[in-house]
């Protein structure tokens, strides 16, 4: 038996192979996406860094671990304090320019948002964050439950005193 091959026929299976070829290349994709996040999932379970930038006040270490970082964590710090005793964000913002040269005078507006970010920021109390998966001191705190808490009340009541 002998088979003819001709130009329609190696078209046609040109066409199957090039489909083959698609849905492997589909598959392999979505394979590789589930398994990256069911990696970062598991890091984030063992609150891991899982990439980006560093929230500030933190360092990375090498095996992934988040580490109040020497420089920046005592600033965050200073500024949760300077606003839980009164102090205006502005204020804040040009008292840490001035002192540490976070930012810069032309970013100011920048800068007001970053502390309000900041002040805001459950990680500061060790919170873990990814995704759905939120655990409580799954990463060293670099201000106290108290002063956070003193810090929203007032955020409430300066908010209400704005409306």
């Amino acid at each position: 038996m002998s088979m003819k091959i001709n130009e329609k026929s190696i078209c046609a299976i040109e066409k199957c192979f090039n489909a083959m070829v698609e849905t492997l290349d589909q598959y392999y994709k979505e394979e590789i996406g589930r398994k990256v996040l069911s990696n970062k999932k598991e890091r984030a379970r063992n609150c891991k860094f899982n990439g980006g930038t560093a929230p500030f006040g933190y360092s990375i270490s090498p095996d992934g671990n988040y580490e109040i970082d020497s420089e920046t964590g005592p600033i965050v710090l200073e500024i949760f304090i300077r606003f839980a005793n009164g102090q205006e964000v502005s204020e804040i913002s040009s008292a840490i320019q001035n002192r540490y040269g976070f930012g810069s005078q032309s970013n100011a507006t920048t800068n007001k948002r970053r502390i309000y970010r900041i002040l805001k920021d459950r990680q500061y109390i060790g919170e873990y964050h990814y995704k759905d998966i939120v655990l409580p001191d799954g990463i060293p705190a670099i201000v106290s439950d108290e002063l956070y808490s003193k810090v929203q009340n007032r955020k409430k009541t300066t908010q209400k005193g704005r409306k």
